[in-house]
Order: structure tokens, then C-alpha cells, then sequence
């Protein structure tokens, strides 16, 4: 909603609940396992780059800034912005989420929490990527209408749509592509350039 995140903000959002939910179905179905005890949270740290770039490509405008940036974007919008309630706990724990290599602001280790123990219990069980993490919840929010109006986050750019469309239909070596009817007799081709 804010339109930035946090630069440090890597982890936590990249653990899917539905990836938890299965790890914790699976593991207390095995009638032998090694441990009793497991921390289930995707420790790998996703760079600044790699939010934008993934965020840029399902039409998201997000850019890393300070965690005092952030907060300051907050506090602009007031009771506007779905995360103003949130910030004593974001201070809270911003020892454990926020606190980073202050020359480059990011957080060069994955997070300082053990979790060998499910992988292994579970062996074939693995975080999904996170640009998959952060498409899978684009297109949830998308389809419960949970982007609101005033979103600094979303634009839509039909050009960028077309480029994007005209990419993966060469990717996919589609010969020929044109336009529905309805849209004109423009070829996909024409549509872009």
C-alpha cells in the first residue's frame, strides 16, 4: 500500500503460510521422527534488487528505503495507511527485523534461526523462491480486491502490459500473434513497437 518497504525487510515475507501449513500437516503425520521441535520461517535473505525487479514485473512500484523513511510514509498518511496500528510492533522488533549493515543497509546473513530440523524430518520439502512467493500474493490480493483505490503500490501501464504479454509469447515461440478481433487487426507485434 505504501508504495516502499523497509531495505532490511528480506525474510518474513518470503515464508508462505500455505508451505507452513503443509510442513506442519506432513511432520505430524510421520510416526518417526528425528525431532520434537521446529522454527518454520524461510531464513534466506532477499535482496533490495531482487523485491523491485520482481514487484516491477506484475505492475507493483516498490522501492527499499530507510526504515525512518518508512515510517515517515506511515505516519504522512495517517489512518489511511492499513499499516500506521502496526508500528509499536515494528518497533519492537525492529532489533530483530530492521537492524542491518549500516553502510549498505542490508542484511548480508540470512536470519539467526535454526531451521534444520523440519528439512530434515521432511527432506523433499523446500521454500518456493521468493518471486514466486511475491506473484502467488500479488495475485491473491488482486483477486480479493485487497489493493485499495489510493495504493501508492499498484499502476498499471498498458505498454509495459503489452511489452510483458509480447516477451512471453516469444518466449513460448508463439508464431504469428495478433490481437482479439475486438481489439483491432493490429498484430501483438505492431501493439508494441
Amino acid at each position: 500500500q505504501e508504495g516502499c518497504f523497509p531495505r532490511s525487510v528480506n525474510s518474513a515475507p518470503f515464508t508462505p503460510v500455505d508451505t507452513i501449513a503443509q510442513m506442519i500437516v506432513e511432520v505430524s503425520l510421520l510416526e518417526n521422527r528425528k525431532h520434537w521441535m521446529y522454527h518454520l520461517i524461510n531464513t534466506r535473505t532477499i535482496s533490495q534488487f531482487e523485491q523491485e525487479h520482481w514487484a516491477a514485473g506484475v505492475g507493483l512500484s516498490l522501492k527499499g528505503v530507510s526504515f525512518e523513511e518508512f515510517e515517515k510514509t506511515i505516519q504522512a498518511r495517517g489512518a489511511e495507511s492499513p499499516l500506521l496500528k502496526f508500528l509499536p510492533l515494528m518497533h519492537h522488533w525492529r532489533p530483530y527485523w530492521y537492524e542491518v549493515d549500516r553502510e549498505t543497509e542490508a542484511r548480508r546473513d540470512p536470519f539467526p534461526v535454526c531451521t534444520e530440523n523440519i528439512f530434515e524430518d521432511l527432506p523433499h520439502m523446500s521454500w518456493p523462491s521468493g518471486e514466486d512467493v511475491l506473484m502467488r500474493s500479488f495475485v491473491f490480493c488482486c483477486e480479493r480486491g485487497l489493493y485499495k483505490p489510493d495504493s501508492r503500490a499498484v499502476r498499471l501501464d498498458p505498454q509495459s502490459i503489452l511489452q510483458s504479454a509480447a516477451r512471453c509469447l516469444q518466449e513460448r515461440a508463439v508464431e504469428s500473434p495478433s490481437m482479439p478481433q475486438w481489439a483491432g487487426s493490429r498484430s501483438v507485434k505492431d501493439s508494441v513497437e
